[in-house]
């Protein structure tokens, strides 16, 4: 029995989420923990981000939103899914270690937000993973 992962859509729309969820996080974390805590949350804030830029270029768009992203402005060259998917499971790691800080330090509502993002970070390196070994 294989499991289904997510496909590059999908998984774009879930760093869309999570990026979301970063909002409320960065918001709460602002007064509940350390600096350093906070700068973890802000370094996995922009590794979501750079996987979403990268999910942009990969991912099935409309052909309007493409046409609209090459006015104006050149294209930047897509980062590879394979830097994607790993980034991602940097991520992962550094996702451990602020659960591990926040258990500590934060509000239950602050670890229930960033297990979310966790979650999210999750379902899209397993979907990297599944489209750059074509599983």
């Amino acid at each position: 029995m294989s499991k289904r992962f997510l496909s590059l859509k999908q998984a774009e729309y879930r760093t869309h989420l999570a990026t979301s969820v970063f909002s409320f996080i960065l918001e709460k974390s602002q007064d509940e923990c350390s600096i350093d805590v906070n700068n973890l949350i802000l370094l996995a804030r922009d590794i979501n981000q750079e996987v979403q830029n990268a999910l942009l270029k990969h991912a099935p768009q409309p052909l309007i939103v493409t046409l609209l992203g090459y006015v104006g402005r050149t294209p930047k060259k897509a980062m590879p899914l394979d830097q994607a998917m790993y980034r991602a499971g940097l991520a992962i790691s550094l996702f451990q270690v602020i659960i591990d800080q926040i258990d500590r330090d934060c509000s239950e509502e602050l670890r229930d937000l960033i297990s979310l993002a966790c979650d999210f970070n999750q379902e899209v390196y397993h979907a990297l993973y599944a489209a750059v070994y074509e599983e």
